[in-house]
Formats: structure tokens, C-alpha cells, sequence
């Protein structure tokens, strides 16, 4: 019975995405978004050698891959570019003429072109390289980065909190690491980096790796990433920065201004790790730092692996917007720890993310504040639902000849939290932890596609489609997280209205309503808001990465909100719910802080605390996760 639901579950999941706008079938894992030729090649490792401009705005690389050869017979090396300058191609050689010692390495340049450019995709790098049964190899781009490159994003001094430095971030997902790197830019290659960056003595420098806090400003920094990533992971910030310690393993990097707020704001980071360890398994990355961006930074967040970029709104002064924090450390499991293989299969990556967050939230905060972020999660989907084109509101969507950021709607984080929150309901927690901690084990730093996740469920030892009837006391109609302690009693409660002592009010028409309404037969189990909280509460769910809308129909979280001041958002959700007194740190003067100035030039992309918005972003940049 109860294998028989999830089957179901996962073909209806996928019925509507099977088949793509020329009606011919999706491959499954073969990513429609990278030129590159992972079936020949594979970049394993990168060594990069930066140097930032920040008044120029611009960044001159040399990136050396060392690539594994899969065809011996290979002779074109096909990466990923789109708005780059190259200027050489070298291959290393230790047999050519030339050499004078036997372990002298050689660099020896190589023909290479740049294909035509699609509006999308940008341009295909294709490099000649002979025939060879090396199992490695190494290649090196000297090349420059362009005034149009969508991932990069250069501030002004006025553009910043502290008004004195300039300011660079990267911003790549889902394709923009091609804009200032030559690499295969697809999720399901997963590759090492080091990096040494040169910058200006006077700013630091920090990257999705191994960050020394300590290292004195002298205008160049290392790094090592030893975990394999993909491409979208690699990040990098430079400006005037500063360091808080928050735990042992734990911290925040920021502009002077605003550092001690947001060291307050995020002090419970690390018992959001401990909590989220005893649920998921152990945490893999040895550190968890914040990078709080300035305030013209556009999105909510981006779980770069050690080092998550944030938004400086989600610093409210009493927690109630750190749901955003739980958020990007939860991807360290479901995202960074485990990839999507494509764009497709993103919801693999933010609805898994939505459900360990409220899991986070529930330990840390309790079970009344997870629920109100579930209400608020489910609301913004409900909003978003009638925008969208049917074939849109399945999780795993075609995108062939689209932009992949067009799959980041509210549907694969909060469809994608209603699909884990069924089964969990279903199945139970003890169960459903027992699967998860399984899960990132299996496929731990690798990316997968959504069929692999669902040959997984079905054939994985313990797997719930191997069980035939749900534990007792829990299924289509019990209480997300309810564990049969209301005895028998439950069921009459449930028919009644709804099982107050669960703290959950449903009902089982209400169940129907809600399947036809999202049309996923997953979510059975919806969770209800009690005594019309719904209507007390905000209409979207602020700070949790709005979507950088380039189209004027696509709305982000911050929009779904209507902008309204966090102040009095935060003032309305403890009115509802009374849940954040016990978590208010001392108030910080947040209008001397964020202090509105002329260069913030709106794009249609407002932000909660910044009035004027973000400022005009270059064509084809596309919102974080």
C-alpha cells in the first residue's frame, strides 16, 4: 500500500515533464545547458590565478585544469566561455623538444576557437588537442574577463555600507561561472580548486573554500577547496571586510558598519549545525562562515560550500528572518553534499533543502515557528501557482532551449517541501531521518539526476516502496511530524476539524481542494493554518533568495511581500505568533546602517530594507538559489 502511494507519487511527479515542447523525450542527466564534452573529458581539479580590478571592474585570469581523459581518442576539448577574452592556450608537455631535464614541464600552445555565441549559453571554447592514452591532463587559459559578465557584480564605494571601498561578488548560479571562468559549467561535473587572488592592499579577498581569517591585507590571498564542487559553487568576494567569530566553527565576514549586527543576528549558527548533524549526519565541510554583502546585493542568499553569501535585509534584530541562515546551511547536505545533474532537477537540490530547513527551524526554534514558515512557504506557492504554465508547476520541468534560471519558481523549493513532507508524514520521522542520513551517505559529492533519486527510493535497502503499510498512526490524514501519541482519539479529531494537540488543524476535503489545486497527488498532507493566522500573517516569505526577475512576470519573495518594512513584518508575525521573544538580541540602529543613497538604481527588484532597490544588473544575470 504504502510503496504502491509513492510510486504513484513519483510518476505523477514526473508525467508532465517527460516529454519536452518538440515532443520528443528528455534525456535524463544530460544537461541541455553546457557546451562541453563530459563524455570525452572531465575537469577534476582547477588551479586559478586571479587578479581584480576594482576600478577598472574587471578580472585577468589564468585557470590551469587538470582533466581526465575519458576517449583516448579525443582531439577537441570543448568548454564552457560567454562574455571572456581568451589570450592563450597552452597544454602541459614533458616529451617535446625543448625540455632539459626529465621532469621539466613544458607548456606547449594549442589552436583553439570560440564558437558562435547563443544568447543563453554564450560561446563554446574548443581547443585541438592530439590524440593521447595519458589518463590526465593539463590545459591553461590566459584570458580576461568582460564588461558584460553576467555572474560579476562591481560596487562602487557609495554602493556599500562603509561608503569607503569598492566592492566584488560573483554570483553563478545556475550558469554564470562560464562569464569569468573557461571550465565545464554543468552541475554534474564536480571538480577541486585552489586559487591565489591579488587585490588592492587595502581589501580582502574570500572564496567558497578554506578562508584564513587571520591572513593580514597584503593584497594577495590562497585558497583550497578540497571537496569536489560543481562549477556554480565557486565564489568570490572582494572588499573592505572585516571578521566576528560566532562559534567554534562558525562566523561572519562583513563591512565594519554592519559586522557586530550581524554577528548578534547569526549567533546561533552553530547550534543550527549540531541540530542539523543529529538529523542529517555529519556536517563535511569543516567550517560554516557568512559573507553579509552589501545592502545592494539582490537576492536573499547563495550556499557557496563554507562560505554562504547573505543579504544584509535578513538582519531584523530579533532572528525573525534567520530561516534564511537555516536555509543555506541546510544545502551543505541537500545542494552542496548532493547536487541536481541539471537544471531540471533542481528541485532536488531546493525542495530537499525547504524540508531539512524546516526540520532546522523546528529543533532550534520549535515546532510553531517551522509551521509558520511552512504557511508562509505554502502561501507564496499557491500566489505564484496561476502565473505559471501547467508543464511549469511539475518539479521536474523541460528547459531545453530556456534559461535554467526560469526553473527557479517557488515550485521546486515549496512543492518540493510538500513531496519530502508527505512522505515524512507517511512514513514517519524515525524512518524518514533513517532514509535521509542513507541518502547523502549513497550519493555524498556526487550529482544525480531525478531519476536517480527515484531508482534510489525504489530499490535501496530499507526503501519505503519495500514496505507495505505505514507505521501506526501515521498516514494520509495524520499531522506532518505527528507520531500516533494522541492515541485513538486522533482520528476523531481529525474528522472533527482538525488534531489541535498536534498543533496542526486539517481536514480531509481540505486534502482534496489542495491536490487539485497543485495538481501533486504529494501533497495529501498540507498543513493548515490554525485560527485564521494566515491573514495576520505576511504574504510571503522574506528572505528566502527572492528570484532575480529579469521577465516582469516573474515574481520573487521579496515582491510577493509587497516590499513591506521588516520591522513591521517582524512586529506582525510575533503579534500572530508570539514565538521570537525568547531570541531578541539587543536592537542595533538600522537606518544609520543602511543608509539609502542615489547609486541604488532600481531594476524592478526591490529589497525589503533597501528602499530604492538593487542596482541595474548586467543582461542574462540570474537570480542565486
Amino acid at each position: 500500500m504504502a510503496g504502491a502511494t509513492l510510486l504513484c507519487a513519483l510518476g505523477a511527479m514526473l508525467a508532465a515533464a517527460a516529454w519536452g515542447a518538440d515532443s520528443s523525450p528528455i534525456e535524463p542527466g544530460f544537461d541541455y545547458h553546457s557546451f562541453a564534452n563530459v563524455d570525452q573529458f572531465r575537469v577534476t581539479h582547477l588551479d586559478l590565478d586571479l587578479r581584480v580590478d576594482l576600478d577598472l571592474k574587471s578580472i585577468s585570469g589564468v585557470v590551469t585544469l587538470v582533466i581526465k581523459r575519458l576517449d583516448p581518442r579525443a582531439t577537441q576539448l570543448v568548454l564552457d566561455t560567454k562574455d571572456l577574452r581568451i589570450n592563450d592556450v597552452t597544454q602541459e608537455s614533458g616529451d617535446v623538444l625543448g625540455a632539459t631535464q626529465k621532469n621539466q614541464t613544458i607548456w606547449v600552445s594549442r589552436p583553439f576557437h570560440l564558437e558562435k555565441p547563443d544568447p543563453i549559453l554564450g560561446s563554446a571554447l574548443v581547443i585541438d588537442l592530439p590524440p593521447s592514452r595519458k589518463a590526465l591532463e593539463s590545459v591553461r587559459v590566459d584570458y580576461d574577463t568582460g564588461a558584460t559578465a553576467g555572474a560579476l557584480q562591481w560596487l562602487t564605494a557609495k554602493q556599500t555600507a562603509g561608503h569607503h571601498k569598492g566592492f566584488l561578488y560573483t554570483q553563478s548560479e545556475p550558469i554564470g561561472t562560464r562569464t569569468w571562468i573557461p571550465l565545464q559549467d554543468t552541475p554534474q561535473v564536480r571538480a577541486t580548486y585552489k586559487a591565489v587572488v591579488h587585490t588592492d592592499s587595502g581589501v580582502r579577498a574570500v572564496m567558497s573554500a578554506e578562508n584564513d581569517p587571520k591572513h593580514k591585507r597584503n593584497g594577495e590571498y590562497s585558497f583550497v577547496m578540497p571537496q569536489a564542487i560543481p562549477s556554480y559553487l565557486i565564489a568570490l568576494a572582494v572588499g573592505d571586510l572585516v571578521f566576528n567569530e560566532t562559534g567554534p566553527r562558525t562566523g561572519v565576514y562583513a563591512e565594519k558598519p554592519v559586522a557586530k549586527a550581524a554577528a548578534l543576528e547569526f549567533a546561533d549558527t552553530e547550534s543550527m549545525i549540531a541540530a542539523s548533524e543529529k538529523l542529517f549526519g555529519p556536517y563535511r565541510w569543516s567550517r560554516y562562515d557568512i559573507l553579509v554583502l552589501p545592502p545592494s546585493f539582490p537576492v536573499g542568499g547563495q550556499e557557496n560550500p563554507r562560505l554562504s553569501f547573505i543579504t544584509p535585509t535578513v538582519i531584523a534584530g530579533d532572528k525573525s528572518l534567520v530561516s534564511v541562515i537555516a536555509h543555506e546551511l541546510a544545502h551543505s547536505w541537500s545542494g552542496n553534499l548532493v547536487s541536481n545533474a541539471t537544471w531540471r532537477d533542481v528541485w532536488l537540490n531546493e525542495g530537499i533543502t525547504d524540508f531539512l530547513e524546516s526540520r532546522i527551524m523546528n529543533a532550534v526554534y520549535g515546532e510553531q515557528r517551522a509551521s509558520m514558515e511552512a504557511v508562509l512557504g505554502l502561501r507564496a506557492l499557491r500566489d505564484e501557482l496561476p502565473t505559471l504554465a501547467p508543464q511549469d508547476q511539475v518539479l521536474a520541468i523541460d528547459l531545453r532551449d530556456r534559461d535554467p534560471g526560469l526553473a527557479f519558481s517557488t515550485v521546486p523549493y515549496e512543492k518540493g517541501r510538500l513531496f519530502l513532507s508527505f512522505l515524512d508524514a507517511k512514513f514517519g520521522h524515525e524512518r524518514f531521518n533513517a532514509f535521509l542520513q542513507g541518502y547523502f551517505d549513497h550519493f555524498a559529492f556526487k550529482s544525480i539526476s531525478t531519476e536517480q533519486f527515484n531508482e534510489y527510493v525504489r530499490e535501496s535497502p530499507g526503501s519505503f516502496s519495500r514496505h507495505r503499510q505505514p507505521r501506526s498512526g501515521v498516514g494520509l490524514g495524520a499531522c506532518a511530524g505527528h507520531s500516533g501519541g494522541c492515541g485513538a482519539a486522533h482520528e476523531q479529531r481529525l474528522r472533527a476539524g482538525g488534531c489541535r494537540p498536534c498543533g496542526m488543524a486539517r481536514r480531509h476535503a481540505a486534502g482534496q481542494e489542495n491536490r487539485t489545486r497543485l495538481g501533486h497527488p504529494a501533497v495529501a498532507v498540507l498543513p493548515r493554518q490554525t485560527a485564521g493566522c494566515i491573514e495576520r500573517q505576511a504574504a510571503g516569505r522574506i528572505g528566502r533568495r527572492p528570484r532575480l526577475d529579469a521577465q516582469p512576470e516573474r515574481r520573487n519573495r521579496t515582491q510577493l511581500a509587497g516590499h513591506r518594512d521588516p520591522q513591521q513584518l517582524s512586529a506582525e508575525l510575533r503579534a500572530a505568533r508570539g514565538l521570537l521573544e525568547d531570541h531578541r538580541p539587543p536592537q542595533v540602529d538600522r537606518a544609520a546602517v543602511y543608509r539609502p543613497h542615489e547609486d541604488c538604481v532600481g531594476s524592478g527588484i526591490r529589497e525589503a530594507r533597501v528602499r530604492q532597490g538593487a542596482p541595474r544588473l548586467p543582461p542574462g544575470h540570474r537570480r542565486g538559489d
